[in-house]
């Protein structure tokens, strides 16, 4: 079963994303023999035997500003704004458009 973004559009006063990266390919993987003997890497170093695995969950609850004060709720950070947008042809996809993102932030801030 492929790990995938849990959520859901509906009217809630609380909006809670999930993600998991647990993977069952692990089993597969694990008799290639590519996990390190120790259970972690060692980036560029003798000691490398292999790669460490990092499983886990992880969970982000918004709430509107107003509500959280109100309930008292420890409050880690604030959305400002947000928006989507799309870069066009750039000459990669890790050389994103300098103009596009710029006039993009002139929008949500």
């Amino acid at each position: 079963m492929p790990s995938e973004y849990a959520t859901r559009n509906v009217d809630l006063d609380v909006n809670v994303t999930v993600r998991s990266t647990l993977n069952q390919s692990y089993y597969f993987t694990n008799g290639l023999r590519l996990f390190a003997e120790e259970g972690r890497s060692f980036s560029f170093d003798n000691r490398g035997t292999g790669y460490g695995r990092g499983e886990g969950c992880g969970m982000v609850v918004l709430k509107p500003l107003d509500q959280a004060l109100k309930d008292n709720d420890t409050i880690r950070a604030v959305i400002a704004g947000s928006g989507i947008n799309q870069d066009g042809k750039t000459p990669g996809i890790t050389m994103p458009s300098g103009e596009a993102q710029g006039e993009y932030l002139t929008h949500v801030t």
